[in-house]
This record gives C-alpha cells, structure tokens and sequence, in this order.
C-alpha cells in the first residue's frame, strides 16, 4: 500500500498543468527500501495559487525540496499548451520512472472551481510516449466542453461520451492502461461509483510510458490527490483433479502460479488460503511462500485441509512487499472489455493514506467437492440420470467433444451412468432429408468414450414441417408434420441404436441409443401450441411405429399428459413407459408430489394392465435463482429419496448447468456446486437398494420424514426434518451406522447414537429386519422441536355469518401427545367449543385433546357467537396447545416435559362490496371496497431477505350485477422488471387472480368445471390480460388500467372481469364464491418467488385451499349469536351517515330485545307476516319479522352517524331456535 502523508494535499491550476509521475514519483525512486514506484501525493499546502500564462516554466518544483509528501527536485518541469489545450512542445526533459511499464492504475480527485467557457478547457488524466521530441502525448482522457473524451496521439478522438460538469462539485477519476487499451471512470463525489466503465477505447501507440499525470487547461482546478499503482503479479490457480472434484481420500490439491507482467517486480511473495464448508465457516488456513523471478513465473503445491466428504470454497490471495492496489476489488467488469477489471476507489479520500507496507494485491475464489469413492454403475441400472448437452452446443470440435468426455466423466464420479440427450429436429434436419450429423455424432461418441447410456429426447418441429406456425417456420397439417416426424426419428434411431450406422462406422460393439423419448413438456403451451392432448397421442402412436419398425427393441417413453386420452387414442402397445417431470417452484419436495404422486401415477399404469410400465422421472430440479444452492442441494437429495420410495425407475436432474437459470450441479466454468456432491453422496448411499413399500413412508411425527430401503441383509432408513430442526436419540444402537447428508460417518457414544433432524438427511444402516430398525428409530427421542403444530384454518363468510373457527392440532414427533388447546379471540369476539362439555362462550375457549399418536392430527372446532368490526379488516387471533403428556412409541412414561406451541392467524374476511369502479388509476372509487392484505410471512413463497416494504400488496374487490371488479396496490421496492409477453407474463411483475365460481370440489384447476385464471400484466406490449383456464390467451373484453404506484417498483392494478365470462355463476347479494390471488415478483433475474392471499396457488393450482368470498350490499359492523346456550350477547358499532341495517336471520326464536346504548328499545316478534324489510319509526317500537328467515331492519331513525353504540340483543332460552344478528352500515337510497 502507499506510504502514508501528513495532513491535507491539494494544488491548483489556472490553464494546462501537467505533472507527470515521471517528476511527482522521485520520492519513491530514491527511497532505499522501495524498489517499485508507486503513488504520490501532493505537498501539504497549495504551492500556486495564482494562475500559469502559457509557456511559463513552474519553478517551485525545483526549489521545494523540503516540501511535505516528498523532494520535487528536477530542472525542467512545464508542459506548454496552446489555448487549445494540444501541446506544442514539451520542455527539454520529464524525469521518467523506470520500468514504469503500461499496466498501471491511476486515481485522482479534484474540484472544479471555475472554466472558461470561451475556450475549449481541458480537465484529466494522461500517459506521456516514448518520444519526447515529438511533442505528442499518447493518449488524454480529459473532461471537455461537456463531454469525456478520450484522444490519441494528441488529436485523434478515440470515444466520446457526454458529461456535464459543475462549478463547486468534486470528482474522481479513476484510469487503467492494459497493453494499450485505456479505460476509465468518472462521478461526482458523494454518487456511487459507476458498474461500468464512463469511456474506453485503444490507442496506436503501445510504446513504453515515461510519465503520467493530471492536466488541467483553460480551467481553474484544484486536485487534491493523484496516485499511480503499479500492477501486481498475476495469480492463477488449478486443482490437481479434473473440475476439482476429489474422490475421498484423494489429496486436495491446488497448483498456483505467480506470473510477471511488463509491471511487475520479482521478489518473495506469499500466497495465501482459507478453506471454508458448506456453512461459510473457515476449516483451515495457511500461508505458502513463493519466490518469483524478475519478469518469470513460479509455481507451488497447496493442500487444502478437506478431508470430510462435501462441498467447500477455498480462497487464494497474494501478498507481499508493498505498496501494490489497494482493495482490487472486481465489482461489475464492463461486458465491452470483460478483460479489464474495474478497481474500487475511495472518492472522498486520497487512496496515499495507508502504511501497511504488506499489501494483499490478487485474490480469487475457487469451489471443489470431496465425494465418496462410487460404484461404477456401467452396468446400467443406475437409478440416477442427468440432462446433459444437447445438439444445440455445435458445431462440434476435437476440444468440445473432449469437454463433453470430461462431463460425462464428473457425471459417473457420482454414480450417474445415464444421459438425457436432446436432439432437436432443426439442428440435425434443418431441411428435409438433408442431415447434419457432425453435433449429434460428437455427443454420442463423447458418450461412447465415457460409457454412458443415453436417453435420447426427440423434439421441436423441423422448419419445414411445423403445424402450429410457431417461430415464423412454414405451417403445415398436423398429418403432415407427424410423417416428416416419423421420417426424422426413423433417421436418428437407425444411425445411433446398437448396431447402427455409427456404431458401424466406429466399429463398436453393443452400444448405442436404445431408450427414446417423445418430446418435451407437450403439457406446456411453448412446446405445444395447441394444447390438444389428443394430438400429442396420435404422434406417440405414429412415433413408435416408426421406432418399431426400424428398432424393435426400444424402450418408449411417452410424456404423462393426459392419461387416459393418451391410452385411449395411441393405445398401451405405442409406448413401454412413460416420463414425468416435476418443478415445485421455490418450495421443498412435498411427499404429495414426489411419493404419492408417483404412487397414484403407478395405480393409473396398474389399473390399465401396465404395472411393468417404467415411470422415469427425466426432469426435476430447483432453481438458485429461487432458492439457495444449498436448498437446491438438499432438495434433490429428498425428492431422490422420496421417490426411489416410490418405486421410480430413473431420476434426471435438470440440468448439468444452465447458470443463467440458476439450474445445475456444474458452474459454467464446470466447478461442481453443493449439488454435485450432494447427488454422488446419496446416489453412493441408495446404490443396490430396494423400497420396503410395506413400511413406507415410516409413521413418525409430521416434522420427520422416514423413508427404508433394503439391500440383502441390510436395511436402511433415510430421514430428515422439513421444517424444524432438532436431534433423534437413538437407544441400543450398537449396531447401527449412520452417515450424514454427505456420506460421512456419525460417530454415537456408547449404545446411543444422535442424528441430526434437519433439511438435510441422515442415512442409518443395520444388519437387521427392516421392521427392527424402524422400531428402533420410532422409539427414539426427539430434541429441539416442538411437539405439536398448531394451524387455523381460513374463516369463510364472517362477518355476513359467524362462521366456525377450525384449529388442527398435529403431533410432530414420536411421542403420544394429550394436552389443551386453547382459542385467543379479538376484543369484542366470543366463542364457545363446539366439542367441550360445557358451550359458554368466551374470549378464550378451550378444549382437552390426545391423546395423539406420532404424525396424527386432531381439528377442534369453535363457534363465534358475538364479531365486531374494525376498519382495517384485520382480527388477530391465536391458538395455544399445551402438551402435558409426551410418551415415545412403545412407551407409557411420559419423557418430555409439558410443552406450550401458540400459533397466531391474521383474519382477513373476504367480502365483496356492491360497487362500480371506473378504473381510473387513482383508486377513488374503492373507499367502499374492505382491503385484504397479502404482507406476512406465511404469504411469502420464498423471495429472499423479505420484509413487507420489500414485496407485498393490498387487494379490494367489489361486484354489480355486469363486473366483477378487482384491484391490487403492490409494493416492490425493486425497479418494475416484466419484460416477458404472452403465456410467459408470470416470469415478470405481474399478478394472477384464480376464480373457482362453482366451488365444485377439485384437487386440480380444471378450466372444463369453470376455473377461471386471469394474468394482469403491464408487458412491453401494452396491458396484458391473459386467461390461462380456460386456454383463451390475451383478452380484450376484460377492462383494465395498470398504473406505476407512488415509488420504486410499485404497481397498481384495476380490473373488470364480465360475470358473462364466469360459468355458471350469478352476482347478487349473499352470493358466494372461491377466489385467490398473487403477486410474481421479478427482482431482474426471471420470478424469484410470489406473494400469495391464501394457499392453493403458484405452483399447487388447487381450488381446495381457496377461500369463499361473499358478495354483500356493505360492509357489516357487527355480528352475535343467540342460541338456547347463548341467549345474550352485546356488540358496539360505529354507524355511517346513512345510519345502520339490522339483518336478523331468525331461525325460531319468537321473541328478541334489542336494546341500543341511547336508551332506544326494539321488541322483535316473530309473525309470520313479516316483511323481508322494514324501518320503524317511534319511540321504542314493536318490529315483526320473520320466524324462518331473514329480515332486514333500517335503524336510521335510532342511530347518529360516527357515534360509537352498543348494541344488546336477548332472548328466552327456546329449545331448537337461534337467531344470526348483523349490524351493516347503512345505503344510501
């Protein structure tokens, strides 16, 4: 680092003042225990003030030798300048510094005081030539009238960027020489630092600098710093196994090497490492010196301390004898010269001050794995597979097609014998009959060498024959497409089956494609246009056909879409198997979808006569833009574990690596990710082992996950926690081994053995029965999670009606658990167990529960007998169970202390408001409509580092009897990013509003039962709204306006949706009907996840999980119940100016008193000559209404608007009859 100096520096300039390092830089030659020039810094005190008149030579610096910051001693110094600002001249000498080079980094700062605006000033930087007689300098980066501009030769412009600058305000420049390419940065001081480079460009000249410096021309400037670094060596590193996966007990390795550059000065530097694990914790340190010859290289040997199987990140950095670059960091390189890297700089103080004379000048980071020593599995039967390369990476070449050898290599260390393959049409028939075969033959024969299988995937029209003109290709009829398909994959099948062409050709024996699987995704409108299932049969059953007759023994896989249209029209004999592929999004590997999922799937094949129909899973995978690289990891290894217990066949992963998408277990520089090590550890732990699908899953709590396998005489059980973390004990386990989620051992004490339970598994073997192990691990004890979970279900219909309220007790872990729960009520709230002995309602009802064996659930139901309202539609309520008893399985003694789980739920009624928006952007028309909030926790579907000023939303809605209305405040305090059209809206910012209207009971979004989804998006394109189910694309009949919000990313929406467009559904009053709703969110980088109103969205497209939302005139006030146990009751409310409606929905009560805080009195008696509606008027009156039924009372006349009234409502006790009593504001007539 530089040498530090005293106090502040700065000199001012009135016309062109040059000071190049060849005079400024003379301290630091002439310092003896410096050997490398540096920086400088200027004196103490401005030494000119006034101004320089052209030609005058600057005799201070040959007369200030005392001078602060450094001696000044030279004989000529000027640099002379026209009022142009091009030199003329130079002096008779400039004092160079030697071996100077071209690589170098220069910084200064400096403040405008005034320029002339008459003439053409010049403020900046430049590098003087070889040449001094010539009079030219090599290159000026310099600030000129209103532009930065880069010049060589004195006169050539290079580049030219605007900038404007201002009397007053201070910059840095920053500048680096690389060969005779120059680059630099400019801000004004108090701004960020530029990502980019401001200007950049080359210049002719690439002779040896003798000085560098600031220059400054018709312009009055102060520069308070200017430094010059010189660059340091070069360090490089590479591991000693290929892409640095290590097999366990191999040494780990790294070769590094120290490179001089024309900069550079030999000399003893260290290299430096610190290893850290998967956790970011630093395992191992050290320091390596190496001595580097002037202008050569060095190299030496670390070994890094990873002996565990797993993942790890080893940082190398370069030190030694000062002063090299301060803080090199690497932020964003310019993508126009991505060779050249950007240095940080300090825009507010001189980059001199520093006096650490030992100066970390190079640092990179490196990532490798440690994995167990796997199986080969030539064999074939490998459970694991992954999608590698395609056709689309040619043309091929000798040194990609050994690359490809090297990835099919990486891909068996892990025990991954099989390839999916893409072969698209376009690349290998770009035109009929016309075959390019360079690509696909690489791929194979890189397979070949590597002995790998391969599953090659047959997709995507050829040009020539597209029937759904997609990508401006010709259209065609779907006949025709599928004989010009038919052609193809007859092509490809006899040149790569066993025995083909090129087997021929290369003279190989027994190898060659033999599974075939027929495209890709058709289930997803950008493969399949169409989204007729019934076509995608009929390809299946032309496709195998033409597989058959040229290679009678191919495996056929036909994508699982639409199964019984698939058998009904390609038939069971056109396809041996089938695929399936799962994404769940940012969310873990639910059992539902990768166990029973593939369990019901299996039935379907069962039931039709194909229970020896393999089912493989040839794509499934996580996204890192997602989740994070160590989830991605973890939830590979549960969705292989979960479905090898299902009975699978094959597992692809997806993919090998696709950086941009944040998919794969390779980088693109093909280092492996926690993924890789990950996948090699559990494919070596599940190699050889069967399901025990009599035990499957294992009965444990619903916080543990236990799946067992059996090989021979061994028996192993995988588990691991979901959502919790804590530890199992295990008793009597002598004999039992367990390895963690990496493949390394877990050591026990004694007879007891304790596993971790978290995201990550455990694998514990034993020579022993399945049945026994399973025993052992039930009976084990559970340390650090809760025993029970608490859940309150959504509440539907309040406060039109007093709904019940649903609490489900869950047993997380193996032990029995008894207990009570308890229901927490806002202010003004009351209930009473629907269960419980006694029925008094409360604002905290209980109930005694268990006992509840591992896994088990238990619902208690509460009945809300009194509701008040508040503005916001908020009502926090709570559920605590406290366990008192907690017995493991085969136990009687309880063996935890007693333990309180409290669960809290947000209420917020969803009710539709009778109302008209105009969709004006400005929300004026929605005071009426209730906000429903989407800003918790629980609503988050990943989006990292969330807080609700990061993602969340307000929605509202509200009906007439022609729209439904919807509308959406959503705040994001990242920049609006939809760039996406079309079917792909959701990638972007946008939101997505379900609608189930007939409520019929489905686990699927079906479009054929009326589910409705609707897409709102602001595209490149205009408004977007999007009907996905049914398929109708972009509609028109919908009105919408989407407006930027009041900052950042924020989006407000308004829409319109015709009740026409809602099957089977009316709106009225009272009317109900099942909705949800979401917010995507983009922060750039594709959708990292979603903020959703309630569950059954995103990923899950189930109208279960949606809640019911009623259409009401107005937004009730207040809610009670009178019942034979319950005869009454008071509730306070807040009337409007059209004062407030009492509903009474009277089912055999004869008699009730209302009574209001002002004294006023309402007998209501039954008659069954009640109007449906009434207003009273009188004092105290009598008011008939309907004994069964409902009957609408106006209290105009008894209530003064904004004046806070309680309302009491009694009754005799009646057996049999209760009565519903609502207070809603009032309606104007």
């Amino acid at each position: 680092m530089p040498h530090s100096q005293q106090g502040g520096t700065c000199v001012t300039s009135r016309r062109r003042l040059g000071i190049g390092l060849g005079f400024t830089l003379l301290f630091w030659i002439v310092a003896p225990a410096i050997t490398q020039a540096q920086s400088v810094s200027f004196p103490d005190n401005p030494i000119v003030s006034d101004s320089f008149s052209s030609g005058t030579l600057l005799p201070f610096l040959a007369n200030n030798d005392d001078q602060a910051g450094g001696s000044w001693s030279i004989s000529h110094g000027a640099l002379l300048a026209t009022n142009y600002g091009i030199d003329n001249h130079l002096p008779e000498q400039i004092a160079s510094i030697p071996r100077i080079g071209k690589n170098v980094i220069l910084t200064t700062s400096f403040t405008i005081n005034q320029v002339n605006s008459a003439q053409p000033y010049r403020i900046g930087l430049f590098g003087r030539g070889s040449a001094p007689a010539t009079g030219i300098s090599q290159w000026d980066i310099v600030l000129s009238n209103g532009k930065l501009t880069l010049i060589n030769q004195g006169i050539g412009v290079v580049n030219s960027t605007p900038f404007t600058i201002q009397a007053g305000q201070s910059y840095t420049m920053v500048a680096v020489i690389d060969g005779n390419w120059v680059g630099a940065q400019l801000w004004a001081q108090g701004s960020p630092q530029p990502s980019q480079w401001t200007i950049s460009g080359t210049f002719s000249n690439t002779g040896k600098f003798t000085g560098v410096g600031v220059v400054a021309g018709d312009a009055d400037v102060t520069f308070q710093n200017f430094a010059a670094y010189v660059a340091p060596p070069t360090l490089s590193i590479a591991p000693t196994q290929p892409s640095a996966v290590y097999q366990a007990g191999q040494p780990t390795t790294y070769s590094v090497t120290l490179g001089a550059n024309t900069s550079s000065e030999g000399g003893l530097y260290d290299v430096n490492y610190v290893l850290t694990n998967l956790n970011g914790q630093a395992i191992g340190q050290g320091t390596v010196p190496v001595m580097l010859p002037n202008g050569k290289t060095a190299t030496a040997t670390i070994s890094l301390p990873a002996s565990n199987n797993g993942y790890y990140e080893a940082t190398f950095s370069l030190s030694g004898n000062g002063p090299f670059v301060p803080n090199l960091a690497e932020p964003n390189v310019p993508s126009q010269n991505a060779g050249h890297r950007t240095p940080k700089a300090d825009s507010t103080s001189s980059q001199s001050d520093q006096s650490v004379s030992t100066d970390m000048v190079e640092t990179t980071t490196a990532s490798l794995a440690v994995v167990p020593h796997v199986s080969d599995p030539s064999t074939g039967n490998s459970f694991f597979g992954i999608n590698g390369p395609g056709n689309q990476y040619g043309p091929i070449t000798p040194t990609l097609e050994k690359r490809w050898i090297n990835v099919y290599q990486l891909f068996k260390k892990q025990g991954i014998q099989w390839v999916r393959t893409q072969f698209m049409w376009n690349y290998v028939e770009p035109s009929s009959g016309t075959y390019t075969w360079d690509t696909s033959d690489g791929l194979v024969e890189a397979a070949h060498a590597a002995n790998v299988n391969l599953l090659g995937l047959v997709d995507y029209w050829g040009n020539y024959a597209n029937p759904f003109n997609v990508d401006g290709g010709p259209q065609v009829s779907f006949a025709t497409a599928v004989q010009d398909y038919d052609q193809y994959l007859q092509a490809l099948v006899e040149r790569y089956m066993p025995g083909g062409t090129l087997a021929q050709q290369m003279g190989w024996q027994n190898y060659g494609i033999t599974t075939w699987e027929i495209w890709n995704e058709p289930s997803a409108q950008e493969y399949w246009p169409s989204q007729n299932p019934t076509q995608y049969a009929e390809l299946v059953q032309s496709a195998s056909a033409a597989i058959k007759a040229v290679d009678p023994y191919a495996t056929i896989l036909a994508y699982n879409w639409q199964g019984p249209t698939l058998l009904q029209t390609a038939g069971s004999d056109s396809f041996t198997g089938v695929s399936i592929h799962e994404y769940p999004g940012p969310v873990y590997p639910s059992q539902s979808i990768y166990y029973q999922g593939i369990l019901d799937i299996r039935q379907f094949l069962t039931e039709n006569g194909l229970s020896n129909d393999p089912i493989w899973m040839t794509e499934t995978g996580w996204s890192t833009n997602q989740v994070s690289p160590v989830q991605q990891a973890e939830y590979l290894q549960r969705a292989a574990i979960q479905s090898l217990a299902a009975s699978l066949n094959k597992f692809f992963v997806f993919t090998w690596s696709y950086p941009s998408a944040g998919y794969g277990e390779l980088s693109g520089s093909l280092q492996p990710l926690p993924a890789y090590p990950a996948l090699a550890a559990v494919s070596d732990e599940l190699e050889g082992y069967t399901p025990v699908t009599s035990l499957n899953p294992v009965t444990m709590g619903s916080s543990i996950r236990a799946f067992v396998f059996q090989n021979g005489p061994t028996t192993l059980v995988a588990l691991w926690s979901p959502t919790a973390s804590g530890t199992l004990t295990l008793n009597d386990a002598s004999n039992l081994s367990a390895q963690d989620w990496m493949g390394n051992p877990i050591s026990g004490t004694g007879s007891s053995l304790t596993v971790p339970l978290n995201g990550q598994p455990v694998f514990v073997t034993a020579n022993m029965p399945p049945q026994q192990l399973v025993s052992i691990i039930q009976s084990g004890t559970v340390t650090g999670i809760a025993p029970v979970s608490v859940k309150i279900a959504p509440v539907s219909q309040l406060p039109s009606a007093l709904p019940t309220i649903t609490v489900t007790v869950t047993n997380q872990t193996t032990a029995t658990d008894s207990g009570t729960l308890t229901l927490n009520l806002p202010n003004g709230w009351a209930g009473s167990s629907a269960s419980a002995t006694t029925t008094a309602a409360s604002a905290s009802p209980s109930v005694s529960f268990g006992p509840l064996a591992p896994g088990a659930s238990i619902q208690e139901t509460f009945n809300l007998t009194r509701f008040e309202a508040t503005p916001t539609n908020q009502y926090v309520i709570s559920a605590a169970a406290t366990v008192t008893a907690a017995a493991p399985i085969g136990s009687v003694a309880p063996s935890a202390p007693p333990a309180t789980v409290t669960t809290t739920l947000t209420l917020n009624p969803p009710l539709v408001v009778s109302g008209t928006a105009g969709l004006t952007g400005t929300f004026s028309d929605w005071a009426s409509a209730l906000p429903l909030y989407v800003d918790t926790d629980r609503q988050r579907v990943h989006i990292p580092d969330w807080s609700p000023a990061l993602a969340s939303a307000t929605a509202y809605a509200m009906w007439n009897s022609q729209y439904l209305y919807f509308a959406m405040k959503v705040t994001d305090s990242e920049p609006f990013s939809e760039p996406y059209t079309g079917s792909n809206y959701w990638e972007g910012d946008s939101v997505q509003l379900y609608i189930d209207p007939t409520g019929t009971p489905s686990p699927r979004y079906d479009g054929a039962a009326g589910d409705t989804l609707w897409g709102l998006a602001r595209t490149p394109e205009g408004n977007l709204a999007y009907e996905r189910y049914p398929l109708r694309g972009a509609q028109t009949n919908v009105k919408l306006t989407i407006v930027p919000g009041s900052s950042n990313g924020d989006m407000w929406y308004e829409a319109a949706i015709p009740v026409s467009d809602l099957p089977d559904w009316t709106a009225q009053n009272g009317q109900e009907i099942r909705m949800n709703f979401l917010v995507n969110y983009n922060f750039g980088n594709g959708r990292v996840g979603w903020m959703e109103f309630a569950p059954g969205v995103g990923n899950a497209f189930d109208p279960n999980h949606f809640p019911t939302f009623t259409l009401v005139a107005s937004a009730p006030l207040a809610s009670l119940t009178l019942n034979p146990n319950a005869e009454f009751g008071n509730v306070t409310f807040t009337p409007n100016e059209q004062g407030a409606l009492l509903t009474v929905n009277n089912d055999g009560l004869n008699t009730i008193t209302i009574s209001l805080s002002n004294g006023t009195t309402l007998t209501l008696n039954a008659s069954a000559s009640a109007s449906a509606s009434i207003t009273p008027t009188g004092s105290n009156p009598t008011v008939p209404i309907l004994p069964n039924g409902t009957t609408t009372i106006n209290l105009a006349n008894y209530v003064t608007s904004g004046t806070l009234t309680t309302l009491t409502a009694q009754a005799l006790p009646q057996s049999n009859a209760s009565a519903l009593i609502t207070v809603d504001n009032g309606i104007s007539p």
